[in-house]
């Protein structure tokens, strides 16, 4: 960094910076680029702030770029989105000769999240010379609100995404970029590539036009993703087992992914209160709670439902009529997260795709380089049993536990690596004892492990992976192959 040879020649001899000395060769880019250049040994502020970005190393700067997405979503209407763009201000002659990879980044988070989920990663990537663009597809002021409309998956990968993308190409004035998506921004991105990745699409979304003050329509090209990282990857649903009934059933998902669809109907709390729109925090809040109990799936009774929700919540407004128990929207204790709302119709698309016996594999596309990035935790107990809910004595079937990040499950990431084919490389990371989301101790945000998105170990193999498309040194991690099959 330039701040360590400035503060080490105070005290010693100045030392040569030459030609093969990249800190030096990229403090001289700085200074000399098209904004600095121009301040260039003027004595007065607008050159001392030009040295102070410099030694801090702040070369970036961030601005927020809208696009439009056409009226073909399902509810008929446009949708403005968010990029967020960290403009590293290497000259494209630094990045061209320095940064193994100058293409552009494209960060998309997962659910519940919103566009400042990444910055500080977009940020790093800025500072190293990566033009680096968050998208924002769900858990924004213009996708949740109570007028927002409620969007499917399809509005996501056939309206959101390419809209989205085709902005990146538009901003930037580069038409191929390096992708990483985590969970649901792994998974639209891979759904959407099998519909754009060799045809492109034609008007396919607006950018804004800084000049005239217009949104223009614009194509999306051929092949927009070179590389392509999955970070823990939502939604091959692949792993199953067969019932004593013949019938097909996904244990694991069913319990985080399959429950929810009792809450999500007309009248529930989640209509009534948030317009259709599912709180990030929703599963942690007293209102699940409630939920649950009055959905019939939780063996609570009403009694002990008030007292645990007098406990967790603190002092909460609750009452029951006609058997059914209720807690006042503004008077429970956690706040729900409005930043990481999403259209409850996803939870419902997903248990769709959950119960589909087909069990479709994701991934039928051609980059040039791929990676799979998946939290692993083995299991504590080894087996566990399907009970029919009707007859608590009838054993349905029982299996092994699978290892997972505690939400997806490991076999249903390496299907994914399977499927993907790339003409250059491919990696399949491990990383174990990472869970899929951060955990936090109860009531805080206080992490007590942090998840596949803000682990430290995940950010350095992506880095090695966008930089040389190959990890050379795992620290905290493992390659557990780099073959096509993934094996």
């Amino acid at each position: 960094m330039a701040t360590d040879i400035f503060l080490n020649a105070i005290s010693q001899k100045v030392t040569i910076i030459d030609k093969y000395d990249i800190t030096g060769i990229s403090t001289f880019d700085l200074l000399h680029n098209n904004e600095s250049g121009t301040y260039f040994l003027d004595k007065n502020n607008n050159f001392t702030n030009v040295v102070e970005k410099v030694l801090m190393g702040n070369n970036y700067d961030i601005s927020i770029r809208p696009v439009q997405t056409t009226d073909n979503t399902s509810y008929g209407q446009k949708t403005i989105l968010r990029l967020k763009h960290a403009n590293s201000d290497f000259s494209f002659g630094y990045k061209d000769a320095v940064v193994n990879n100058p293409s552009p980044v494209v960060l998309a988070h997962g659910m519940h999240s919103n566009l400042n989920t990444w910055d500080s990663f977009g940020e790093q990537l800025a500072e190293s010379g990566r033009d680096t663009w968050q998208i924002e597809m769900y858990g924004g002021p213009t996708t949740e609100c109570d007028t927002c409309g409620n969007y499917t998956f399809d509005d996501l990968k056939t309206d959101y995404w390419p809209a989205l993308m085709m902005g990146v190409q538009e901003y930037s004035g580069q038409n191929e970029v390096s992708y990483v998506g985590y969970d649901l921004g792994c998974t639209v991105g891979l759904e959407a590539l099998e519909l754009f990745q060799e045809k492109g699409g034609s008007n396919v979304g607006y950018y804004f036009d800084y000049n005239t003050g217009q949104y223009v329509i614009q194509d999306l090209t051929t092949h927009p993703v070179g590389t392509f990282v999955g970070v823990a990857c939502l939604g091959n649903f692949s792993y199953s087992v067969t019932t004593s009934t013949g019938k097909t059933a996904n244990p694991y998902y069913m319990q985080f992914i399959g429950t929810h669809k009792n809450f999500l109907k007309k009248g529930s709390n989640i209509d009534k209160w948030y317009k259709g729109h599912i709180p990030g925090n929703y599963h942690s809040s007293p209102v699940f709670l409630v939920d649950s109990v009055n959905s019939g799936l939780s063996e609570l009774s009403m009694k002990g439902s008030q007292e645990i929700l007098e406990k967790v919540a603190g002092k909460v407004k609750v009452y029951i009529t006609s058997g059914v128990l209720y807690i006042s929207k503004k008077s429970y204790g956690i706040t729900p997260n409005l930043d990481g709302k999403m259209s409850t119709k996803i939870y419902e698309e997903l248990n769709s795709w959950l119960f589909d016996e087909k069990n479709e594999t994701i991934g039928n596309i051609n980059v040039t380089n791929f990676a799979i990035l998946q939290g692993s935790i083995s299991p504590e107990n080894g087996e566990s049993c399907l009970i029919n809910t009707m007859d608590e004595d009838e054993v349905l079937t029982c299996y092994k536990l699978p290892s997972t990040d505690n939400f997806l499950v490991d076999d249903d990431q390496k299907d994914i690596c399977k499927t993907v084919n790339a003409t250059s490389s491919k990696y399949y990371v491990n990383f174990p004892n990472v869970p899929h989301f951060t955990q936090y101790l109860p009531l805080s945000n206080i992490p007590l492990f942090k998840g596949m998105a803000d682990n430290e170990n995940v950010k350095s193999a992506l880095i090695q992976y966008l930089t040389y498309h190959s990890i050379q040194n795992p620290q905290g991690f493992e390659i557990l192959s780099t073959n096509q099959n993934c094996e």
